[in-house]
């Protein structure tokens, strides 16, 4: 817009105000445009949700497996347990989302789902750094 301003014009400020208009105009619709768009590309944003609660029942049905075989069946019961809420929660994060309605019952799940990806990524990486600090001072 500097440059628009600070250029000469032919018709003088009044006749070029109008374009000025025009082109803040189109520049605040594409600035729009180009966030909507990279918005758009941050896929795994958009499929946090069903891939923790998915990753959650993965490990809960092979952790409640190994329970079972080892002959801990109460605790494995508890784990199937969760497994079942993942599936509740799961199933309701999508009739939320394609339906429109109980959103806010849609968004609770999404925290529960941020809260869950952030204790174990973050304990995870938490892990990982001790282990390398461990080992570094162990070869060094």
């Amino acid at each position: 817009m500097q440059l628009f301003k600070s250029t000469r014009k032919m018709g003088g400020a009044e006749f070029s105000q109008s374009y000025a208009e025009r082109l803040e105009s189109e520049i605040v619709e594409l600035y729009e445009n180009f966030c909507k768009h990279n918005e758009s590309k941050n896929i795994f944003a958009a499929a946090r949700t069903p891939a923790v609660f998915f990753a959650l029942l993965v490990v809960c049905y092979v952790l409640a497996g190994v329970l079972g075989i080892l002959g801990l069946e109460t605790l494995a019961n508890v784990i199937n347990l969760v497994m079942g809420l993942c599936v509740v929660m799961l199933a309701t994060w999508v009739y939320v989302r394609y339906s429109g309605e109980y959103r806010e019952v849609g968004v609770h799940i999404d925290h529960v789902a941020d809260f869950i990806w952030d204790v174990v990524s973050g304990g995870t990486f938490h892990f990982l750094f001790r282990f390398r600090l461990l080992y570094q001072r162990d070869t060094g």
